[in-house]
């Protein structure tokens, strides 16, 4: 991983994200917390993908 990644980067990025803007850490964590969680205990094999809808 980067230790910095370069702000035109960054805004590139942001500017073909359906929600316009970058996904926060605890956005993810929320993703993490649930999968781990008895409430995900019915899901198998599942990919979970945290882009803010850019993988659509």
């Amino acid at each position: 991983m980067a230790r910095r990644v370069d702000e035109k980067v960054i805004q590139k990025h942001i500017s073909v994200n359906p929600l316009g803007r970058a996904g926060r850490p605890e956005e993810v964590a929320e993703v993490v917390v649930f999968l781990l969680s008895a409430r995900s205990s019915y899901m198998v094999g599942a990919c979970v993908e945290v882009t803010g809808g850019t993988g659509m």
